[in-house]
């Protein structure tokens, strides 16, 4: 009987493109793509915009949790002391620029312009960060009101800043806790900066954000004295910063001597 006999054949290696080749058409097709690229470019911009700030931020909480520590181990801290008299033109700084409004939800232009919040007459200010602050900015600027009733051009203002709340839906129930809390007489000379706000206590020497900061602005917006601390002042300090301030009523220019 015959026999089937059956051919085999041994399968054909498949030929693929050479791994090179393969890169080099992915890569100029996927350049080849209309916008792709520009969007591939501006996420890796918005990538790195993204570490710079969570950097930033790092560094800053960094900043907080030392600052913190250190109030919360001394009972004292005082990092700049009230000095004995106002600053020299060489020594002072201005005050710098801020957007704030009052309790009564009234902005004002920390300038020395016609309507600015320094135009025409003293300014001794108070700043708090946080509400260990707030016994020691209290006893300089109730104090020292007491001591200069006689006084009038002289105005006190108090600044809270309120760095927790940089998203705008946090801002609206922050500002009426803070208000309910504030005696209605001082709503009107009560601001809040909501946001960040380091660069605006590097200008002002507030190094610790959790102690007090009280300090003296003249007719122009310059900065003449100030204090930096958490420990309330003395009677003797009270008083001797409201001879400094009375001693300026009789000056005419509008800028302290």
């Amino acid at each position: 009987a015959a026999r089937a006999v059956w051919l085999t054949r041994r399968p054909l290696p498949l030929r693929l493109p050479h791994r090179r080749l393969l890169s080099q058409k992915s890569f100029i097709q996927r350049d080849h793509v209309p916008g792709e690229a520009a969007a591939r470019e501006n996420s890796e911009k918005l990538l790195e915009e993204r570490r710079v700030e969570l950097k930033s931020d790092f560094v800053a909480h960094q900043e907080k949790t030392a600052s913190i520590r250190g109030v919360m181990r001394e009972k004292t801290l005082t990092l700049h002391a009230p000095p004995p008299r106002l600053y020299s033109a060489k020594r002072a700084f201005s005050f710098p620029f801020l957007e704030a409004s009052n309790l009564l939800g009234v902005s004002a232009r920390w300038d020395d312009s016609a309507d600015g919040l320094f135009a025409s007459r003293l300014t001794l200010l108070g700043c708090t960060g946080s509400r260990m602050a707030e016994p020691m900015v209290n006893g300089w600027l109730d104090g020292v009101t007491a001591a200069t009733e006689a006084v009038p051009a002289m105005q006190t203002v108090r600044l809270s800043l309120v760095e927790q709340a940089a998203l705008a839906w946090l801002q609206r129930p922050l500002l009426w806790s803070i208000r309910s809390s504030v005696p209605v007489e001082q709503h009107g000379h009560f601001y809040c900066h909501f946001g960040k706000a380091e660069a605006l206590r590097r200008q002002l020497r507030m190094e610790n954000s959790y102690l007090g900061y009280v300090c003296l602005v003249d007719r122009t917006g310059t900065v003449r004295w100030h204090v930096h601390s958490n420990e309330p002042p003395t009677e003797e300090q009270v008083a001797s910063l409201a001879a400094l301030v009375v001693a300026q009523q009789g000056v005419a220019d509008a800028r302290l001597k």
